[in-house]
């Protein structure tokens, strides 16, 4: 069984528009982006229409694939919060 030290969540409406952004500007297609995260397509089509969750561990997979430090990921979901 495997626990995370830490949730994390995300509004993932906006999380999902911020990688959609990232996959049309560096022209990667959800098979993909599914084949280099090591994640089904469903998950991947999931995720970007915001449907599920996203765990920190697929937010991380997104942005290695992407090439998004996390740290801009978190700038970026914090941005208009405040």
């Amino acid at each position: 069984m495997s626990h995370s030290l830490v949730t994390f969540h995300f509004n993932p409406q906006k999380a999902a528009q911020i990688f959609k952004q990232l996959k049309k500007e560096r022209g990667i297609s959800d098979t993909v982006l599914a084949a280099r995260t090591g994640l089904s397509y469903d998950t991947v089509t999931n995720s970007l229409k915001g449907r599920s969750d996203l765990s920190f561990e697929r937010v991380f997979k997104f942005c290695v694939v992407l090439g998004l430090p996390i740290e801009s990921f978190m700038r970026l979901m914090l941005k208009d919060e405040d």
